[in-house]
């Protein structure tokens, strides 16, 4: 079997050695490119015969699919498959394996967490076992009233918010929640919170079980009063964007002194950001903290994509406008 990683998916060269060593122990075949492509005619070369392709977050459009003679499985290593081409996958009788490849072993079991939260609350019994979870046939799901809890990960742009000025109160969050970025509020609150100056003091995060809270921990620090590390935080190269390097670039263009690091960011503090045009890289959270960042710039902000919030928030302008900020979104056909 032929088996051919398409894009990198930031795990170390010494570990792909070691895949590809047993894989070809099996009398299996194993090829990795170490860079991103959009070029179909690329990503054809690429695929060639091979019977499973794994991707992360690049477009995989249907003439590739349908120019790979032998695939069969098509790995997508990111959370979501909107960028695959379904239907040529379907015609051809090509599977989709949706695995995120940068989650780590806690996000998962935090997935499973709530996983498991919302079967028990409608009356499945989970057994956990030695292996994991077990799960008897034959059970039956009862009705019952639930209220949906509020999602940490969008709140914690509107937590920053207020870390820096803003007043706004956040409802529907449950605090017993199981949601790995209700860290978010231990963050502002506690390991953040400067009493003396009012404002977010500097800190270290590692980020490896929160990932999604980089970019707007990364505005945070930047307002600080000394400078801020977040680490663990690699897998970030194969979000919707490179997340490192979009939300340094985002920072800086706006004014801040941000490096990306292959493991995360390192923020110096700026009192202020001078605002500036910036480029969401069709990221919805990138989009989403450049919009908090405005509201501690001197001049206006323009994101260029920014309607790509419509993935996970799509009243986030709405909102943001109701709250009292100013938000024109203009959407240009291409």
């Amino acid at each position: 079997m032929k088996i051919t990683l398409l894009e990198p998916l930031g795990i170390p060269a010494q570990v792909l050695e070691q895949y590809k060593a047993r894989l070809e122990a099996k009398g299996h075949s194993f090829t990795a490119y170490g860079d991103k492509t959009t070029d179909p005619a690329e990503l054809i070369r690429r695929t060639g015969d091979s019977d499973i392709a794994i991707i992360a977050n690049n477009p995989y459009p249907a003439r590739v699919v349908e120019a790979a003679p032998n695939l069969k499985m098509l790995d997508v290593a990111f959370t979501g498959i909107d960028h695959v081409a379904l239907d040529a996958c379907k015609a051809k009788n090509v599977m989709i394996c949706n695995a995120a490849g940068y989650s780590t072993q806690c996000v998962a079991e935090l997935a499973i967490a709530l996983t498991i939260a919302c079967l028990r609350h409608f009356g499945i019994a989970v057994q956990e076992t030695e292996q994991g979870y077990a799960v008897a046939g034959g059970q039956q799901y009862h009705a019952c009233d639930l209220t949906v809890e509020g999602d940490y990960s969008q709140a914690a742009f509107f937590c920053v918010a207020n870390a820096l000025g803003s007043d706004i109160t956040l409802t529907n969050l449950n605090p017993e929640s199981v949601q790995g970025d209700k860290k978010i509020v231990e963050i502002v609150r506690e390991m953040c919170y400067n009493r003396e100056q009012g404002l977010p003091a500097g800190f270290t995060v590692d980020a490896a079980d929160i990932p999604d809270l980089v970019p707007i921990l990364a505005v945070l620090a930047t307002f600080g009063t000394a400078p801020s590390s977040i680490t663990g935080a690699h897998r970030l190269a194969i979000k919707e964007s490179d997340r490192l390097a979009s939300t340094a670039d985002l920072l800086n263009r706006l004014g801040g002194k941000v490096t990306a690091t292959p493991d995360g960011l390192e923020i110096e503090p700026v009192e202020q950001l001078h605002g500036g045009t910036v480029d969401s890289c069709g990221d919805h959270r990138i989009a989403m903290c450049a919009a908090v960042a405005a509201t501690r710039c001197a001049g206006e902000v323009t994101i260029l994509h920014g309607e790509c919030v419509e993935k996970s928030y799509p009243r986030f302008y709405e909102d943001y406008r109701q709250l009292g900020g100013i938000a024109n979104v203009i959407v240009l056909e291409s």
